[in-house]
């Protein structure tokens, strides 16, 4: 009897332990993984702040000038990390931010854009009627809807566009910067591919010339404008200042390129 009743308490007390290291285990994992509350609220906040970035991306460009940058080789990973809290934010354009968010749960997009800025493209000062000449081609291909189509075909998995092979009497030459900016430059088997290479494309074609691209270190694209041949122009997002004033002049835009912040909510 007295053996029993010991075996029956054992019993108990041992599934008394079970019972309370699973209750433990289930509110330390809990605590483990729920999303900690945001640091980021405003484009403000984001100053100092740890930012990841997707490699291969135009926001590597711009992730180290507000804080501390963190690249990531998928959007997947980085998003796993801002919901746990390894990284305060994310920055990316606004059509991966909104896929972000809509696979990933307690993430949100802050509503104003951290980066904007109008895309032109440069050609040298000396020469104002190519400037003028490249506008007009900008301006047609907009009014036919051609950029809007081509914008959606590479930041929202829109249609392919038809790109004609630039050719006729004269050539123009692309500098482009040897660095890629996916998806506005790449350089897939070497060949330059992107969105501002099929814009400088469809450039040429409605001017009726040929294209020739070369590729040169990023901080020498204006120089190598300002100093080349006549025919040399760049697809540029960076310009502004009074030395690139100086060193170029600007068509009308050809797009925008804006960044978004993704955070916790």
């Amino acid at each position: 009897m007295f053996s029993k009743t010991c075996g029956n308490r054992r019993h108990t007390y041992k599934t008394l332990v079970t019972i309370a290291l699973a209750l433990t285990l289930a509110v330390s994992f809990s605590s483990c993984s729920k999303t900690p509350p945001s640091t980021v609220n405003s484009n403000a906040d984001v100053a100092g702040r740890v930012i990841g970035y997707v490699a291969g991306t135009v926001s590597a460009a711009f992730a180290g000038r507000y804080g501390t940058a963190r690249e990531y080789q998928t959007a997947a990973a980085m998003s796993a990390d801002l919901r746990l809290g390894a990284i305060d934010c994310a920055i990316t354009d606004a059509e991966s931010a909104a896929a972000i968010v809509s696979s990933s749960g307690g993430l949100r997009v802050l509503s104003e854009p951290l980066y904007a800025l109008d895309l032109r493209v440069a050609s040298q000062t000396e020469y104002p009627d190519l400037k003028l000449a490249i506008g007009g081609a900008i301006t047609a291909l907009r009014d036919a809807g051609t950029l809007a189509a081509l914008h959606k075909h590479y930041f929202a998995n829109g249609a392919a566009v038809s790109i004609p092979t630039p050719s006729g009497d004269g050539t123009l030459t692309l500098a482009l910067p040897a660095t890629p900016y996916p998806p506005y430059v790449s350089y897939e088997g070497g060949e330059p591919s992107g969105f501002a290479v099929d814009v400088a494309r469809l450039i040429c074609a409605k001017l009726g010339v040929a294209l020739e691209i070369e590729s040169f270190p990023d901080a020498k694209l204006l120089d190598t404008v300002r100093l080349g041949r006549e025919s040399y122009f760049a697809m540029c997002w960076e310009f502004g200042a009074e030395e690139d004033a100086s060193r170029a002049v600007y068509s009308v835009p050809y797009a925008t390129l804006e960044l978004f912040v993704v955070t916790r909510k």
